[in-house]
């Protein structure tokens, strides 16, 4: 079955803080020239900016949800539609949620949340206050496919871009060099299982150790990077010799916040700092391009073409493509100090509300077919691996890691079948 639709969106509005850039404006406090726009009132369904140069307003009403300042993380997950996309994950669709929005608005808490030193005491029950979308996705599709009785495992891939290069973040942050300069496909990233709350609890520490961090006027632990993790998902359905496996993945992505430069206070600091936020605006822009160009290629019943200047599209062709159920949350700031960049978001998010869904159940593969292509792969990647660890120079050959990740994960595919005495290795 096809689900054609567009990218869901949502809006998640930060309460005022006290202090800093996310505080109201303070008597005398100036403004900067670039501060024209005002967010005016919001309600459950509409954002309404204020052009403070023509005097008029413009009503944001593409959202399905906006979440109100004082929702609570539970009802964060619930109003952003992520039951729905966790039922068609499980079902077979490959799904994709992003978290977009200025530096310091919450996407980060948004997305993963806080106080997750306790994820692997959980075991039931309701979630705790502070855990965001992340941990409650992958608990509670652990819980489902139990109640199911599926056989079934599930893995996970974690990966940050940070200055335009990829890091894969379960192998140390080693940096990642694609085969070619085409889509990113994972295949050479490193993955583990997630079976219970501990090890969600490691994934979730893996990525507060390594991802990129820095603090700054607008935030004090502002994300530096993009943080992409995915949830795979293989089952077994059939009985027999009509049994077959079924692979789909659900992508969480926490975007670098957008950012000017004179309100983050980097200007004066080192380049390395300045740069970040040059280069995800860069990357940011050209996202959102990919997206027009994503849409012409769709309405010619065409493929997008690789676009080189956004790694970032690179990595999430596939969803660009609208091959994944996709749906995205804009975190807003209140304070009329930044008017300018929730304008800037609101736009933003118009764009990809413009891109168009045609998410295609993910087929089976019969099982002896399938043991047979993977074995045949692996004996040539577990060679090719060989011969690269056989000598100095190959162990520290730019390809290495990635063989290494490359054989990691068609030896969990071939294993988990070994698990339910479908193979033995």
């Amino acid at each position: 079955m096809l689900i054609e639709s567009n990218a869901s969106m949502y809006v998640r509005i930060r309460p005022l803080a006290e202090e800093g850039g996310h505080a109201p404006r303070k008597s005398g406090e100036q403004s900067l020239k670039s501060d024209l726009k005002r967010l005016k009132a919001f309600n459950e369904s509409c954002v309404t900016v204020k052009d403070l140069k023509t005097e008029q307003d413009h009503d944001y009403e593409y959202m399905k949800n906006v979440i109100m300042p004082d929702d609570s993380q539970e009802e964060t997950f619930m109003k952003t539609g992520l039951p729905d996309m966790l039922d068609q994950f499980l079902s077979g669709y490959n799904a994709t949620f992003l978290a977009y929005g200025q530096t310091g608005t919450g996407k980060t808490h948004t997305m993963f949340g806080s106080r997750l030193d306790k994820v692997a005491e959980y075991h039931e029950g309701p979630f705790p206050d502070d855990w965001g979308i992340f941990p409650r996705a992958v608990m509670t599709a652990l819980k489902k496919m139990d109640e199911k009785g599926c056989k079934y495992v599930f893995s996970a891939n974690v990966i940050e871009i940070y200055f335009g290069q990829i890091f894969d973040l379960l192998n140390q942050k080693k940096p990642i060099n694609p085969y070619s300069g085409g889509n990113f496909d994972f295949s050479g990233v490193f993955e583990t299982e997630v079976k219970c709350s501990a090890d969600v609890d490691r994934l979730v520490k893996i990525m507060h150790t390594y991802r990129q961090s820095r603090g700054t006027k607008m935030n004090d632990t502002s994300s530096r990077s993009h943080c992409i993790a995915c949830l795979n998902l293989m089952s077994i359905e059939g009985e027999e010799d009509e049994r077959k496996v079924q692979r789909s993945t659900f992508t969480f992505v926490d975007l670098s916040g957008s950012e000017r430069l004179e309100k983050t206070g980097m200007e004066a600091k080192s380049s390395i700092a300045s740069y970040e936020g040059l280069c995800t605006n860069w990357d940011l822009y050209h996202f959102g391009r990919t997206i027009e160009i994503a849409k012409e290629a769709s309405k010619k019943g065409k493929k997008m073409r690789t676009v080189r200047e956004s790694i970032l599209a690179r990595v999430l062709a596939k969803t660009l493509d609208g091959e994944a159920i996709t749906g995205m949350v804009i975190t807003l700031s209140q304070s009329e100090k930044n008017g300018g960049e929730t304008w800037c978001s609101l736009q933003f998010g118009e764009t990809v509300n413009q891109l168009e869904v045609k998410a295609a159940k993910a087929e089976g593969k019969k099982i002896s077919s399938l043991i047979r292509e993977k074995q045949k792969v692996l004996e040539s990647e577990r060679a090719a691996l060989g011969k690269l660890a056989s000598t100095p120079a190959g162990r520290t050959n730019k390809f290495f890691d990635m063989r290494r990740a490359t054989v990691n994960q068609i030896e969990n595919d071939l294993k988990f079948m070994e698990k339910f005495d479908l193979i033995k290795l």
